[in-house]
């Protein structure tokens, strides 16, 4: 074979590629969550408090997230399950709240901006913020999936209930064979749909375990109207005076 023709081939199966992968009208794809605190000394304990860590661990374990794309939109969020009991219903509540798993999350792509949708004193609210994560991309790759992904680090900066800065670091592998820049919860801006992320030292992971496109049983996401829309600052107000009252009270 010939340069020229094997040149040919090249530009042809690398055009073919491109309009696929720009072509993309829909997504969906099911993550799988990993939550790693058996080393914890609580996790270790035989009494009452030590059993039921470990059961919400295993109710942790057992949660799926979705993330769905639609029109430049994408909404992440858990899928509901069918509960064989009670307690096992009220553990799962319990597991969600604990690894903040409740809340469901709208990305637009195109102006880079994220919305959480979440109800606090029986208020619904949006909690709307940019992106603002400087992502350093990192050459290892590795594949999820049957896709190639590349593997990138942030660190997300956040406020805890004391007022006080938190760091915490994120590790994603995206794959830039699917053109969609978002993953789960709001972590988005990488040239490619996250597959796997890690929050903190291995400590929650979503990775991604069925994937979805250009599928004819995706439908258009609607996002709640007559929702106030705030800031995290904002939101941060509110409960922080919520919670002073009720200690107050």
């Amino acid at each position: 074979m010939t340069f020229k023709i094997k040149y040919f081939l090249f530009l042809f199966f690398a055009f073919i590629y491109f309009n696929v992968s720009c072509q993309i009208k829909n997504a969906k794809i099911t993550y799988k969550i990993k939550m790693n605190i058996q080393n914890d000394s609580i996790f270790k304990l035989e009494n009452d408090r030590g059993k039921m860590v470990r059961l919400v661990f295993n109710e942790i374990n057992s949660i799926q997230m979705e993330l769905v794309y639609f029109d430049g939109i994408t909404e992440f969020k858990e899928i509901p399950k069918i509960f064989i009991s009670k307690k096992q219903e009220s553990f799962q509540k319990l597991a969600n709240k604990s690894a903040r798993l409740n809340e469901v999350y709208y990305t637009n792509i195109e102006n880079k901006t994220s919305s959480v949708f979440k109800t606090f004193g029986g208020v619904d609210y949006f909690i709307t913020s940019d992106s603002g994560l400087n992502w350093m991309l990192i050459n290892e790759n590795k594949e999820i999936g049957g896709f190639n992904c590349q593997k990138a680090e942030t660190i997300y900066t956040y406020k805890d209930r004391k007022d006080n800065y938190q760091n915490l670091k994120i590790t994603a592998w995206y794959s830039p064979e699917i053109q969609i820049s978002s993953g789960p919860k709001n972590y988005i801006g990488l040239p490619g749909l996250i597959l796997e992320l890690t929050e903190g030292d291995d400590f929650l992971t979503f990775q991604a375990s069925k994937i979805q496109i250009n599928s004819k049983d995706i439908s258009k996401i609607h996002i709640p109207n007559d929702v106030e829309n705030i800031t995290r600052n904002e939101f941060s107000l509110i409960t922080k005076e919520s919670y002073n009252q009720f200690f107050k009270n």
